[in-house]
Order: structure tokens, then C-alpha cells, then sequence
């Protein structure tokens, strides 16, 4: 109650005191103290952590669903590649309490020049469940031979299409034949060793121009050894989206049904969403409207990180276009972890109070965000 009394006198200020008061140490104290319920003390929790992490900001392609396109093309964005030592830092710091490590999230991680150094460092700190997330094409010998040599769990390669038609007008910049090549040449690794290494993961967009063709894009990954199959539907899951799955609804279950059984007969493991309910049309689409239960589900403020190659910190991925709640340059995950901002979000969670992009979120409904990579 007192927290809402306070949060409707701040919002007759104005800008410049709400930004003063906001940082005065005054306020960081009578926050604390109001928010002192929302405190994890993560060192009695054990490994609990599900940490994504980005090690440098830019990608090699221009893939028509992503949002780095039009980053690229703005000019506002400055290659940063995360240094060793601050990798090392967090790797001190936040992997002896991590679960689930998830390298390359939205960039791509084999562009930086330090990647199988930062794979021993992850490895080394004992991570049960990681994974790395490649478009592919970077995938030389001798970083086939470093990833295979890792204790990573799984590799990730990105392939949303069948052919090189298809291939190549989703994934711009990439060439299908090499992009095949390589993973290849990753499986051929693998099996010339003696002990296991990550298996191979194929990350698959699911899209309305490609859907008739599902299961030719699984034969395709039976042929190139895949242990593991994940399809994601095109976000954003609305109308407007013309390459998102729920516009053509009838389509995709009866491609989903005749990649399932390939898949299945030929023992690969997938990862595929359920079919449409042809009868509940509103419910194939995002609604931006406050959902208590969801957001009871959602354990982000409390078990994920992710991190940018900055060393910034945000709670989660629809949230990294605002200001990071931390900064592992300068502070430690003490001082990060319990900060006002995490501690206003749990409550806010905790009490069904969401704000900003939790409003509506449908990221943790379904329960399978911190499962493993």
C-alpha cells in the first residue's frame, strides 16, 4: 500500500525531479527497505541460473526476421566485442551459480576472436547444461574441432529453409550449400573423436512460405546428423505478421503432423510447438493485456540473466532495449542482483502488478523458459 501511495505522488513530478529523486540515495534507501521482501540471497539456491550472453554485438548476415538489419543500417551501432578479462569476471562471478549458459543470443557469437578461450573458461567453471547458438558460417576446422572439444551441451545452427531458394532469401548473406557443408563437417568431428561432444541442434523459424516444405527441411537435417531439432514460430505472433504460423493454421498442423512422424521413425529429438486449435482463433495471437497468471509464472527477476557484450545486465530478452539493470564493469553480481530495479520487478511480478513489456508477456506461460537449452 505504500509503495502505490508513493508511486502516485511521484507521478505529479516532473521529469528532471523524478530522475533526481530516482537517484538520490534517499530513495535507493526507503526502496530498499519497502522492497526488502523481494531480496534472493543466490548463494544458498545453488545452481539455479539460466544465463544468456551475448560476447560481441554484430551479426555477419541480414536475416529478414530479425531486428539487426535495421540496426546495422541506422549507423548507431559500434562493433563491441566483450574484452577477455571481463568474461573472466563474469564467468567468476555468475557461472558457479548457473544451470542453464546460453552463448550467442541474438548476435553472432563465432565473430569474436576470443570464442574457444571463453568456451574453456565456461567449461571450466562446471556448467551442467550450456549450448552456443551459430548461423553457420563461420564454422572453420579449427573451430569445429574447438567446439567439439568443449563440454558445451548442444551447438545450435540456424537453417530455416529446405533448399538454397529458401534458404538464402530468409538468411541474406548466407550460402546454403556452405552452411550445409559445415554442419557437416561439425558431425564428421564429432564422430573422428573419442569422447562425446555438444550435439548438434538445428534452430528452426517457423514461416508461412516455407511451412509446405517441413518435412523436407527434416529430411534434410536427418541427413545431416542432427541430434536435435528446435522450431520457433516468426514473432511477432500476430495478423499482421504475414510469415507467422497462426495465419495459416491448417497448414502448419498438417506439416507439423507429417514432420513429427519422419522425425520420430528416424529417432531425432524435436522441439516443436503444439498444434492450433482451429476453433479458438483470438487465442493463435499476442494479446498486450494484463495476465495475473502469467505473470505468477514468470521466474526471470528471480533465476535469468541475460547479458550483453558490454557486460551489461537485463532480466530477460523483451526487456534489452531498456536501461540494463546492471553493469558488470562496474559492479559485482552482489551489487547487481539485489539492486532497486530487481527488487521493484519481483514485486511487481509477485503481486501481479506488471508494467512496461511484462504487460501481456507470453514468454514464460508456457513454463518452458528456463527448461534446458
Amino acid at each position: 500500500m505504500e509503495l502505490i501511495l508513493i508511486r502516485k505522488i511521484v507521478a505529479h513530478l516532473s521529469p528532471s525531479m523524478k530522475a533526481r529523486l530516482k537517484d538520490s540515495p534517499l530513495a535507493q534507501a526507503v526502496g530498499r527497505r519497502m522492497l526488502a521482501r523481494e531480496v534472493v540471497d543466490f548463494r544458498e539456491q545453488g545452481r539455479v541460473f539460466s544465463v544468456r550472453m551475448d560476447m560481441t554485438n554484430i551479426c555477419n548476415l541480414q536475416c529478414k526476421m530479425c531486428p539487426w538489419p535495421a540496426l546495422a543500417k541506422s549507423g548507431k551501432v559500434r562493433r563491441e566485442d566483450m574484452p577477455l578479462e571481463l568474461f573472466q569476471r563474469i564467468a567468476e562471478q555468475v557461472f558457479p551459480y548457473t544451470r542453464n549458459l546460453q552463448l550467442g543470443c541474438e548476435f553472432e557469437a563465432t565473430l569474436h576472436p576470443n570464442l574457444p578461450e571463453m568456451l574453456r573458461i565456461a567449461m571450466d567453471s562446471g556448467v551442467t547444461q550450456s549450448g552456443m547458438i551459430t548461423n553457420g558460417t563461420r564454422l572453420t576446422p579449427q573451430l569445429c574441432e574447438a567446439i567439439a572439444q568443449s563440454d558445451l551441451t548442444s551447438v545450435g545452427i540456424s537453417i530455416d529453409g529446405p533448399d538454397a531458394e529458401s534458404f538464402e532469401s530468409i538468411r541474406i548473406g548466407a550460402k546454403f550449400d556452405q552452411v550445409i557443408q559445415r554442419a557437416k563437417r561439425y558431425v564428421e568431428t564429432l564422430q573422428r573423436q573419442e569422447r562425446p561432444g555438444p550435439r548438434l541442434k538445428i534452430n528452426h523459424v517457423l514461416m508461412c512460405s516455407t511451412l509446405d516444405r517441413l518435412d523436407d527441411f527434416a529430411r534434410l537435417c536427418i541427413d545431416i546428423g542432427a541430434s536435435e531439432i528446435e522450431f520457433l514460430h516468426c514473432a511477432p505472433r500476430t495478423r499482421e505478421n504475414a510469415e507467422y504460423a497462426g495465419n495459416r493454421p491448417e497448414a502448419y498442423n498438417a506439416a507439423r503432423e507429417r514432420t513429427v512422424l519422419l522425425l520420430d521413425a528416424a529417432g531425432v529429438r524435436y522441439d516443436i510447438p503444439d498444434p492450433f486449435d482451429l476453433d479458438d482463433e483470438t487465442g493463435r495471437y499476442e494479446v498486450r493485456d494484463v495476465n495475473r497468471e502469467i505473470c505468477g509464472q514468470c521466474q526471470a527477476p528471480w533465476r535469468l540473466m541475460q547479458i550483453n557484450s558490454r557486460g551489461q545486465v537485463f532480466p530477460c530478452s523483451p526487456r534489452t532495449v531498456k536501461p540494463p539493470f546492471g553493469d558488470f564493469r562496474r559492479e559485482t553480481f552482489d551489487e547487481i542482483w539485489n539492486n532497486l530495479q530487481y527488487l521493484q520487478l519481483r514485486y511487481e511480478l509477485r503481486t501481479g502488478q506488471p508494467s512496461g513489456p511484462c504487460v501481456g508477456c507470453r514468454s514464460f506461460s508456457t513454463g518452458k523458459a528456463l527448461e534446458e537449452f
